[in-house]
């Protein structure tokens, strides 16, 4: 199927004919969701939807949100046969809902025979191959955009990715927050638009900035992996990467890159709020590396605040942020937030060291537009 093939009404309205539902449709060809596909019906003005062939299921209903329901009265664990006895269907039809569900960022899969639900992130070290060409390095960074945050700055999102594509630069790192979330502290729910996970996935997909020739590599933060979500076990950056090409998802909280030269780079969400001092935090992250495991160069998202400072010969980067100040920031006395972004230009040695490191912040001020160079 042809990318994107949801944005041209006569494609759209043929998939719909072929196969009887947009459950069906997003099945059969990978993407996006259902909720997607109904907005670009809508927003293509078809009209009230064609009656075509019903294809049979045999699965309890047309979505998989009951198997979470199937694996919360059985401890999240469940082996397929259990499963596909108590719904009376096949085995096959188990492992096609596992699959949704984990298409639309639910972190649910077979492991040792049986059917798994992690509600908490599981430990992950993973670490990513990134392959740049010479030894000056170029990219950009970006972090905590909280989309559908009635706080978020997505004009200055999309204005950032633009001084990116206008500098050449073609791979950007993100430290996590993706999504605003949803209880993820109190009173939260008077200061976000979206106020369910499939209406914030959705919306990352269609809003968060798509550029030709740039990828962004990104980790999930505190607001896409805990409260409400992260009780059912799903993961929105996960499921807008599935339907993003140019969105790779590197882990929860953390990743390890290596970059030429055997250059590493760390992206970090930490937990908890900022000391009486801004080097304080990073300061202590810095000291928590092995001397074997050090990185290079580590980008730590979640303190909405920028910096550059060294420690134990790391550059260590707070990213800012693109959410404006609201009431539980202000409550807790931490000002406003840093809205802005970097782009990074560095030189790295034959043994991986950094000789030269130069981020380059670039600010926005309420009331102020930033114009690409």
């Amino acid at each position: 199927m042809t990318e994107n093939y949801w944005r041209d009404a006569k494609r759209l309205k043929v998939e719909y004919e072929k196969h009887g539902t947009f459950q069906a449709v997003s099945l059969a060809n990978g993407g996006p969701s259902v909720r997607a596909l109904q907005h670009w019906w809508h927003k293509l003005e078809l009209g009230a939807l064609p009656k075509g062939p019903q294809p049979a299921t045999g699965v309890p209903d047309e979505g998989s949100e009951w198997l979470l329901d199937a694996l919360k009265k059985r401890k999240d664990q469940a082996t397929v046969e259990e499963l596909a006895d108590a719904y009376d269907v096949s085995p096959r039809r188990i492992r096609e809902a596992v699959a949704r569900l984990g298409d639309k960022g639910y972190r649910v899969g077979e492991e040792e025979q049986k059917v798994v639900l992690h509600r908490a992130p599981p430990p992950s070290d993973n670490v990513h191959k990134v392959l740049f060409r010479g030894k000056t390095l170029r990219f950009g960074v970006v972090s905590d955009m909280h989309l559908g945050s009635k706080n978020e700055r997505l004009e200055e999102l999309h204005a950032a990715y633009k001084v990116f594509a206008d500098e050449g630069i073609t791979t950007v790192y993100n430290p996590g927050d993706l999504v605003c979330g949803k209880g993820i502290f109190p009173g939260q729910i008077n200061e976000i638009n979206l106020h369910t996970y499939e209406k914030q996935v959705d919306y990352a997909i269609e809003n968060y900035p798509h550029v030709k020739g740039i990828t962004t590599h990104i980790i999930a933060g505190n607001h896409d992996l805990e409260g409400e979500f992260g009780k059912v076990g799903a993961n929105p950056v996960v499921a807008v990467c599935n339907q993003r090409r140019d969105m790779v998802y590197g882990g929860d909280y953390r990743a390890t890159y290596e970059l030429p030269q055997g250059t590493r780079l760390y992206m970090l969400h930490p937990k908890g709020g900022l000391s009486y001092a801004l080097s304080y935090k990073v300061q202590k992250i810095a000291e928590s590396f092995e001397g074997g495991s050090k990185p290079h160069l580590c980008l730590v998202g979640h303190y909405h605040r920028r910096g550059s400072f060294e420690w134990r010969n790391i550059q260590m980067l707070l990213c800012g942020c693109f959410e404006g100040g609201g009431s539980f920031g202000a409550r807790l006395g931490m000002g406003e937030p840093a809205v802005g972004f970097h782009t990074i230009e560095m030189t790295v040695a034959e043994d991986g060291s950094i000789v030269k490191f130069l981020p380059r912040w670039w600010k926005f001020f309420p009331g102020r537009k930033l114009k690409a160079a």
